[in-house]
């Protein structure tokens, strides 16, 4: 092989968790020709006829295998120019792969978990979205160059990059020697949909002659819509509604449907049966919100 001057090597790995890498080829690479799954012969510009003399500076990058750890060896040698080179390089395929200082990345995501900090604004909007990070490992363990490669929402997408350049690593290495690598993980900005308060009762709410006699007036009331026997529509219906602090009814919810008719008919019968006695606490009525269920069944 002719001597020519290198300007850089690269034998690199992407690294993904839970994600998709995203890499942009370095600057200034030289023209790179596959010889065999396991080498990369860096080719004399030089060399090149004069129909490629337009191309002989445009940055390639050939990517080799699928293998998440992988050495990349050249023809090139000494060593120590190979160290030379390794010393800015980003490396996409290594020996060895970077590791969570902490442990496993259950606790790099619970480390995320606890330092993220919602932006406030982001809240108001309720902006909620799954941004992508991408960074550098240095040779040190330290973490640089993060960038957002995917979403929306620019104060989450800032939010999340601070957060990842937090974070400590053990390095990649190649041939035994620490190198820079590079990363790409999810970060998740869920809003958390407030629980209701439940009530503590004295009393709960209670029809005035107890369930027996509710159930009662309810089969003797009920009438079988026309349309769901033709239908042969049955089941049960189940509806949610609030007792007011005067045993009234108020905002009626079918949380599961027979049929249309079958649903408004079990409203409708519901009704005729308020007013209730409401709940108590402490002494005083207040509104309660509850859900029961109306059965409609066909004769055999």
């Amino acid at each position: 092989m002719n001597s020519f001057n290198l300007n850089f090597i690269i034998a690199s790995c992407i690294v993904t968790f839970f994600g998709i890498g995203v890499l942009k080829s370095p600057p200034f690479l030289p023209n790179l020709s596959l010889k065999s799954s396991h080498h990369l012969v860096l080719s004399d510009s030089s060399k090149s006829d004069s129909s490629k003399k337009d191309s002989t500076n445009l940055p390639q990058l050939i990517e080799v295998g699928n293998t998440k750890s992988q050495v990349i060896e050249t023809e090139l040698k000494p060593q120590n120019e190979l160290e030379t080179f390794a010393k800015d390089s980003i490396f996409l395929i290594t020996d060895k792969p970077v590791e969570y200082i902490e442990g496993n990345m259950d606790l790099f995501y619970k480390f995320i978990a606890s330092n993220i900090n919602y932006p406030i604004e982001a809240r108001k909007k309720k902006q909620q979205e799954k941004v992508y990070v991408r960074f550098v490992i240095n040779k040190n363990g330290s973490v640089s160059k993060a960038e957002s490669v995917r979403g929306e929402h620019e104060l989450l997408k800032q939010e999340a990059e601070r957060v990842v350049s937090l974070t400590k690593w053990i390095p990649a290495q190649i041939k035994g020697q620490n190198v820079h690598s590079l990363m790409t993980i999810p970060i998740t900005f869920k809003l958390e949909t407030p629980q209701p308060k439940k009530q503590i009762l004295d009393e709960v709410p209670v029809f005035e002659g107890g369930l027996d006699e509710l159930y009662s007036y309810i089969s003797q009331n009920l009438k079988y819509p026309k349309s769901a026997k033709r239908s042969g529509a049955q089941g049960r219906v189940i509806i949610a509604f609030n007792i007011e602090k005067d045993g009234n009814f108020s905002d009626f919810e079918i949380i599961q449907s027979v049929s249309p008719d079958c649903d408004a008919e079990a409203i409708r019968v519901l009704k005729q049966t308020a007013p209730w006695i409401p709940a108590q606490q402490n002494g005083k009525a207040v509104k309660t919100r509850i859900s029961m269920p109306i059965v409609f069944k066909l004769d055999n």
